[in-house]
């Protein structure tokens, strides 16, 4: 299945990632990589705003799909951060990763109209790079 950006695909959440979302620059590994599911950037967005709230400035050391879940990795951690972020995860496991829409926990998960195996990977694209 091909990978696509959100706005290549029609039918994929198409709301953008939050551009004051601070990441590593990448260096030719994997620090600094952001592959968010287009369906969970309403789930990365709001983590965004939890987590300034909890630890102000930090940035994404890397982000994207995880065994079917959301995995956001920060360079600045803490007790409430974690929890935050653990939290987030959870949600990730019951929402489509094309669309958003409600569904029940798979690998990836997804909804009826947009079965695995059929549907290309669609990830939103990335902030810049602070």
């Amino acid at each position: 299945m091909p990978r696509l950006f959100a706005d290549e695909y029609p039918d994929a959440c198409q709301l953008p990632l939050d551009p004051t979302i601070p990441v590593i620059p990448r260096d030719g590994n994997r620090v600094g990589a952001v592959e968010i599911p287009a369906g969970w950037v309403g789930i990365v967005n709001q983590l965004h705003h939890d987590l300034v709230a909890v630890v102000g400035d930090y940035r994404v050391i890397s982000a994207g799909d995880r065994a079917g879940a959301l995995r956001y990795l920060v360079d600045r951690r803490s007790d409430p951060a974690d929890a935050l972020i653990a939290a987030a995860r959870e949600v990730s496991k019951s929402v489509c990763t094309i669309c958003g829409a409600p569904t029940t926990p798979a690998n990836p998960p997804r909804c009826d109209r947009h079965p695995r195996r059929t549907t290309p990977h669609v990830i939103a694209r990335p902030p810049p790079a602070a």
